[in-house]
């Protein structure tokens, strides 16, 4: 039973068939060959969205799962399965259902309705249920690592910034301010919580071994997201190009050669290019044998 929910590469030689449905939270598709699924589609309804009446939900999942499939199903016959027999006809009263039809137009399809119980996968998808996040989830996540040496954990920031003098005179001074979170007090800069010095470069070296060495920009800009220091920029730069596995397994850039510059030409003959081409042989009136060659001259 495993292998059948494994995705499988598509064959452009066989029919797709695209089982699609919505709930009231939320709208999937699925893209099927011969009993083996080839990509998935899901994402919740915006608060407008969920206002939508029947029909154009399930028509927008039809056109989501196809436009984010584009490369797949464009120029290719595929089938449409759809719980929503209405769909079919061709009497729409709505212009927004009408615009999204055309949107489908420039596909090869058929449509056949699919009762819910042949569409069992989309119907499940679309209405799993979904667990709100709570901050007791996020308290949670923040100590999943119990090791000592974790940087990114309250308790440990929160203790490094009492031990921190600079920091704590910039509270006195009013740069920074104080917040509570989950009973624990926080140095804050523009809601982010500020990472003392002392705990800068765990935090650089922590987030480099679990985002798998992205690089210097993805580092910072994850960082920086949440947390400021003023030198993070300064530090991710120099601990980047100083680790010796960063550097080690960096991929180099695609390189391309550089297009000449090209320069304009304002006055007549200012650039001209000469070429010679011939001979050829032809006779004259006389019938002699005689050859020429001929001179091109392009003004650029």
């Amino acid at each position: 039973m495993a292998r059948k929910i494994l995705l499988t590469y598509p064959d452009f030689t066989k029919t797709f068939h695209l089982y699609t449905d919505a709930s009231d939270i939320q709208l999937d598709g699925i893209i099927v060959q011969e009993g083996k699924p080839i990509s998935f589609y899901s994402r919740k309804l915006t608060p407008p969205q969920k206002n939508y009446t029947v029909m154009e939900k399930e028509l927008l999942s039809i056109v989501e799962t196809t436009e984010s499939h584009r490369s797949i199903l464009v120029g290719f016959p595929f089938v449409y399965h759809s719980d929503h027999k209405n769909l079919s006809f061709d009497n729409f009263r709505s212009e927004g259902v009408r615009r999204w039809r055309l949107l489908l137009e420039e596909y090869t399809y058929d449509f056949v309705y699919t009762p819910d119980k042949e569409n069992i996968i989309a119907d499940m998808v679309s209405r799993y249920p979904m667990q709100p996040i709570s901050k007791n989830d996020f308290v949670e996540l923040n100590t999943l690592y119990e090791d000592d040496d974790t940087p990114v954990d309250y308790e440990h920031i929160a203790s490094r910034q009492a031990a921190d003098p600079k920091l704590q005179s910039k509270l006195s001074q009013g740069v920074y301010i104080t917040t509570t979170i989950s009973g624990i007090n926080l140095a804050k800069y523009k809601d982010k919580d500020v990472i003392p010095d002392s705990l800068i470069m765990p935090f650089i070296r922590w987030y480099n071994e679990f985002l798998n060495h992205p690089g210097r920009d993805r580092i910072y800009h994850t960082i920086s997201q949440y947390f400021f220091h003023r030198g993070l920029s300064f530090l991710t730069s120099k601990f980047v190009k100083d680790g010796s596995t960063c550097q080690k397994w960096k991929r180099p850039g695609r390189r391309f050669g550089k297009i000449p510059v090209h320069t304009t030409q304002y006055q007549p003959w200012e650039c001209i290019q000469v070429d010679l081409f011939g001979p050829w042989s032809f006779e004259d009136v006389n019938g002699i044998t005689r050859k020429i060659k001929a001179i091109t001259i392009i003004d650029v």
